[in-house]
């Protein structure tokens, strides 16, 4: 506290021509003390790189879970078709958790056994795609063992949209 009082000092007696001049300066020091914060943090992030991405497709009539390197290696895919859910039953929500529960038991098997982690988390991130109709469950069931670093949306959003039908002439 007292290094923090003689900087604050300092500054206010180089600057003490006009008061908004020593608000600019407090402000600085401020924002350059949240910079710090924050490059702090990302330093931290960069110690642990995360070597693992889970993708998640959601469409209407399938659910699909993918665990890649970060070079694009597929090791472990899931989808409710393999676990013999058929027509409407596929994008369920029972059919989304326990194809996710089968995939976090799959991914943890998978990280113990070739990474000899024996760690409770494990550092992914986790890219998301298709509609929100399971996306919370999915995520609840996955952030029970495996640690996400990073969430991102992949999903496509039109600009503009489809163009639309032709709108019929009035007859009088």
């Amino acid at each position: 506290n007292n290094s923090k009082k003689k900087f604050i000092f300092l500054i206010v007696n180089q600057y003490k021509k006009s008061r908004t001049d020593m608000n600019n300066v407090l402000t600085c020091f401020k924002k350059s003390k949240q910079e710090a914060i924050t490059t702090k943090n990302i330093s931290n992030r960069l110690t642990k790189p995360i070597k693992y991405i889970i993708s998640i497709k959601l469409t209407y009539s399938n659910i699909i879970l993918n665990l890649t390197t970060s070079q694009g290696d597929s090791k472990i895919l899931i989808t409710s078709g393999i676990n013999y859910f058929k027509g409407k039953l596929k994008t369920s929500r029972y059919a989304a958790t326990t194809v996710s529960e089968k995939f976090l038991a799959e991914t943890v098997e998978y990280f113990k056994k070739n990474e000899k982690l024996n760690k409770p988390h494990f550092f992914v991130a986790v890219h998301v795609m298709g509609l929100k109709k399971n996306r919370k469950t999915i995520l609840r069931i996955l952030k029970k063992k495996l640690q996400i670093k990073i969430f991102k949306n992949n999903t496509i959003t039109p600009h503009n949209g489809c163009r639309e039908s032709k709108k019929k002439k009035k007859i009088n």
